[in-house]
């Protein structure tokens, strides 16, 4: 009875240990200044599809993913990135728009600006958040997904 709890104990921990397990191959997401100060210039790179995240009035991140890439996701949109839309999107990333206005802007909250790589260190893609955590995954060759861009602490957007 004993090796019967025994056998059926070590059954249970392998399925557990192997469901658990995880095949997906994880971006790596790297502040990147330039990246920013292009986004700060309205520069739109060429080569790359555009998607926000949040709502569409208040965006809180936006990406560039390279064209020869596909993104999956429902939380991230596809937008047709102007001069002008940039414009609107880096207006509502700076601003805390719930919080405190336009006033964020004299506390100096910041924003981020990340290069996205694969693990094999191409860049794939251009991130603009207002938050600092997003994780990218590639479910399978040349598809890349994203969470939605969150914070871990604090209670204000600019603990961040």
């Amino acid at each position: 009875m004993k090796k019967i709890i025994i056998l059926w104990s070590i059954i249970f921990c392998v399925l557990f240990l192997t469901s658990c397990a995880s095949n997906k191959e994880y971006a790596r997401i790297i502040p990147d200044g330039t990246v920013q100060n292009d986004y700060k210039k309205f520069i739109i790179p060429e080569g790359y599809t555009y998607y926000y995240s949040g709502p569409e009035a208040n965006p809180t991140a936006l990406v560039g993913i390279r064209d020869d890439y596909e993104m999956r996701s429902t939380y991230w949109h596809k937008t047709y990135l102007t001069k002008e839309r940039m414009a609107q999107i880096w207006d509502a990333i700076r601003d805390e728009w719930f919080l405190f206005g336009s006033a964020s802007r004299e506390i100096g909250v910041s924003t981020n600006g990340y290069r996205i790589m694969t693990k094999e260190g191409d860049k794939i893609g251009l991130l603009f958040s207002r938050y600092k955590r997003v994780v990218a995954t590639f479910p399978e060759p040349k598809v890349i997904t994203l969470s939605v861009p969150f914070k871990t602490q604090g209670i204000f957007r600019y603990d961040d």
